[in-house]
């Protein structure tokens, strides 16, 4: 005795004796056209039919192409890092493909004064157009001239201020010279 009932696929029937539990998977042969509708092919009936074509169509990002095998057109939102500079030019964009424009650089930087001993935290990419921050720290550089110890200043940024000291240094006529160092 035959079982007649449908299959799952709509269009053939089941071909097996009674039998109890579901019926298996429609093996009978169809003309399928595949998912993007550019081939046609003689596949199983309970089986899809997905031809080798990729999908040249861009992705939402507008940057990348979809390249997924027999697409419906349907394309998938890019998956790939975004990678491109921000705007401090020290780092790249790590959010998924986008269009438009990209968040600014999370990072900061830290500016400090020559000592080290004052610092300034400013945004990524704004340290070199930032003046470092003013330090009350008394200048630490040896002195450039003969004398041990050069007049207190700050700490700054470049070449210390001259000496104002006598230079002292004895002059091939015997006398101490009396002019600033």
């Amino acid at each position: 005795i035959l079982f007649v009932q449908d299959l799952p696929c709509g269009r053939h029937s089941c071909m097996r004796q009674c039998h109890h539990g579901d019926c298996d998977q429609c093996l009978q042969m169809a003309l399928k056209r595949c998912r993007c509708g550019r081939k046609e092919k003689s596949v199983p009936c309970s089986s899809e039919f997905l031809c080798e074509a990729k999908c040249s169509r861009m992705r939402q990002c507008g940057r990348h192409q979809c390249k997924r095998k027999c697409c419906d057109e349907s394309c998938p939102s890019c998956e790939q890092v975004c990678g491109r500079p921000l705007g401090c030019r020290n780092h790249k964009c790590a959010a998924p493909c986008h269009g438009g424009r990209c968040y600014p650089c999370v990072q900061t930087v830290v500016v400090t004064c020559n000592c080290g001993a004052t610092e300034l935290t400013v945004p990524c990419g704004r340290e070199k157009a930032t003046k470092p921050p003013k330090c009350r720290e008394l200048c630490k550089n040896p002195s450039a001239c003969h004398h041990p110890k050069r007049k207190p200043h700050n700490c700054h940024f470049g070449p210390c201020p001259p000496c104002h000291y006598p230079c002292n240094k004895p002059l091939p006529c015997g006398h101490l010279c009396s002019a600033p160092c």
